[in-house]
């Protein structure tokens, strides 16, 4: 952090057991499924908006 390196004990995490997954409740499940729908929606309105702007540009229409 300040030029000075780090002289401690590196702990060694490899012999720790991995921890199981467990399965996601349900209303988990439906948030991120809402979430990846607005994700998505999003995403194409950024596409309809760089479309729509390309085309502005090469007509040289600008709309106020």
């Amino acid at each position: 952090m300040l030029g000075i390196p780090y002289e401690g004990r590196i702990p060694d995490f490899s012999a720790q057991p991995a921890r199981p997954d467990q399965p996601m409740s349900p209303t988990a499940v439906a948030g991120r499924a809402v979430r990846q729908e607005q994700d998505y929606a999003y995403e194409q309105s950024l596409q309809v908006s760089s479309y729509n702007n390309v085309l502005e540009m090469a007509t040289g229409s600008c709309r106020s």
